[in-house]
């Protein structure tokens, strides 16, 4: 069940709002708690006890962690760690158990591992150094399992969870008071929810299918333009299917008294690689400059040493995505675009402007056919139509990319549009004014009719 399942939306939500507003205040980090298992159980029902266990064995080593034991600390981040890279490497060694009675154990990643797991870091972290203080169990265990961002992020730090007066607070507001600001929450909560719903089930799951359609053809069959409009379409999926997604976690937070969690902030207006990066994700981007670039160094200890710090950054990055080649080669061009930035283009401002907007216009967007592409063969065909090459044996149709476009253009255009700032800032600036109200009203709508008749998918991002 996703946030964008009608079942969701209709049932689960308000009934999960209705609970948690109707509880007393002493009550409802256990109404979080319970909903984030609960939530978790329905999508991943066998993941639940390694869930469980994290939070509990978390809680048990925060006592010596709060006291400043390096030990116990060391021992804290080197058991969640342990338990994403465990998993992580079976999956890349495609690990499949068979057991007596011929069931087949095949490895799977658990849902969220790899987000619970670096929100567990960074608070065993954040305990260490003074930054915060030990949390109760309930407190631990709402943080976790937030069901807003159990799946796919974003990565929030604990302090997030002590800015909600509404649940760390006691009040003695009258019930018509509290019903006011209970709905204050969900209305402004509810703007970025539709925005995101939107994004993701109106544009992304349509140029999800379009998307498909090339792989139907076959890389090594596509015309060279229908090649480069791939780039395009990748390119717009991936971000409106996570921007998407975000908006919708970040929304539901809202609606529970959180403050707005930003995880993008229009990336391609960036003016450099960096740049780019300090906008997309930034949730990710933070926790490493946080947790992995800082403590060792940051770029404060010489050339030599911020090369090796950024290296590192980078392929902790690609190992977090995946254990397989693609997301290795990925993150590699990414830290030489940095580097070739960092330490050249940046001796030169007018350079470092022009290269800069090619890279996020132009490079950026041919890596993703490399984060998408776990076959090296595909990814070879890819690149060898993108610069008109041809693969042995294979048959172009030369007008293919028109088909594509004819079927897309609705869908591949609003994308386009979304990209600009001006959007977005007019959306933050008049989304309870009337003419977004009205608009809003009708992306809910074609959001929901659009999944009824089945053009949905899967988060991508649920996959890390």
């Amino acid at each position: 069940m996703l946030f964008s399942d009608p079942v969701f939306i209709f049932r689960a939500l308000p009934l999960f709002l209705i609970i948690y507003y109707i509880a007393p205040y002493k009550l409802r980090t256990w109404v979080l708690f319970l909903a984030g298992l609960l939530f978790y159980a329905v999508n991943a029902p066998a993941s639940l006890p390694l869930l469980i266990l994290a939070i509990v064995i978390n809680y048990a080593l925060s006592s010596g962690t709060s006291s400043g034991k390096k030990g116990i600390y060391a021992t804290a981040v080197i058991f969640n760690l342990g338990i994403l890279i465990v998993f992580k490497a079976l999956c890349a060694c495609d690990f499949t158990l068979i057991l007596p009675d011929d069931t087949i154990l095949k490895a799977a990643l658990p849902l969220g591992i790899s987000f619970y797991v670096f929100k567990l870091v960074s608070y065993q972290t954040d305990l260490y150094t003074g930054r915060i203080k030990r949390a109760a169990f309930k407190d631990l265990g709402a943080y976790t399992t937030d069901f807003t961002q159990i799946i796919s992020g974003p990565i929030a730090r604990f302090s997030h969870t002590l800015e909600n007066p509404n649940r760390i607070t006691d009040s003695s507001e009258r019930r018509i008071s509290r019903f006011k600001n209970a709905l204050s929450h969900i209305c402004d909560g509810l703007t970025y929810f539709i925005a995101g719903l939107f994004l993701k089930v109106m544009i992304a799951d349509h140029l999800s299918i379009l998307w498909k359609e090339l792989g139907t053809i076959g890389y090594a069959s596509i015309s060279t333009p229908l090649a480069w409009l791939g780039v395009v379409i990748y390119s717009l999926n991936l971000y409106f299917d996570f921007w998407g997604y975000s908006l919708m976690a970040a929304g539901l937070g809202v609606m529970v008294g959180f403050n707005f969690v930003r995880n993008f902030k229009n990336p391609y207006a960036a003016t450099s690689v960096s740049d780019f990066y300090r906008r997309w994700h930034i949730t990710l981007g933070e926790w490493f400059r946080d947790y992995v670039y800082i403590p060792m160094g940051g770029s404060r200890k010489g050339g030599i040493r911020t090369v090796f710090n950024l290296f590192t950054v980078w392929l902790l990055t690609g190992i977090w995505h995946g254990v397989t080649l693609n997301f290795l080669i990925w993150a590699g061009i990414l830290l030489i675009l940095i580097l070739w930035e960092k330490f050249i283009l940046s001796k030169n401002e007018i350079l470092f402007q022009i290269f800069g907007h090619i890279h996020v216009w132009l490079i950026i967007p041919l890596t993703w056919i490399v984060f998408a592409m776990r076959s090296f063969d595909d990814l070879k065909a890819y690149f060898m139509r993108l610069i008109g090459l041809t693969v042995p044996a294979s048959v172009i149709n030369a007008s293919d990319y028109i088909r594509v476009l004819t079927e897309g253009w609705m869908y591949i255009v609003p994308g386009l549009i979304c990209l600009f700032p001006g959007i977005r800032r007019s959306f933050n600036r008049h989304r309870f004014g009337i003419v977004w109200t009205i608009l809003l009203f009708i992306m809910f709508w074609l959001s929901v009719y659009s999944y009824c008749g089945a053009v949905a998918n899967p988060f991508m991002y649920m996959s890390f």
